[in-house]
């Protein structure tokens, strides 16, 4: 396993579908904020514990300026899926944001998998 791949076996169940839920709001939100989104996001760098390599700080070269452009406080980061409340240091924490970063790849990866498809319609 890699250091980015979350320990499936050590995920609470509810923990895992409410940030599934936070990511996919997350990436509605962008969908209607920040057209094309999706293709900005280099996955093999995304890190979502990281300020520059997270989603947000790959759109908006930072993730702190990336809130104050989308104009999110810390509970919408944290409703969206792009922060995680906590000891950023904690093992919970650091499990928390490896998740995240998995569940953003699966949601870029649904948007490249809808946009090939639409190109051969």
């Amino acid at each position: 396993m890699d250091t980015m791949t979350p320990d499936m076996a050590t995920v609470d169940t509810e923990a895992a579908e409410q940030a599934a839920e936070q990511v996919a709001a997350g990436a509605i939100e962008l969908d209607d904020r920040h057209a094309g989104w999706w293709e900005k996001i280099d996955k093999s760098r995304l890190n979502q514990a990281d300020v520059y390599d997270c989603v947000l700080g790959q759109l908006y070269r930072f993730y702190w300026h990336g809130r104050d452009v989308l104009r999110w406080c810390a509970d919408d980061a944290e409703n969206y899926g792009v922060y995680v409340p906590g000891e950023e240091e904690s093992s919970e924490v650091i499990d928390a944001y490896r998740l995240r970063t998995h569940l953003w790849i699966a949601e870029i990866d649904k948007r490249e998998a809808a946009a090939a498809n639409a190109d051969q319609a």
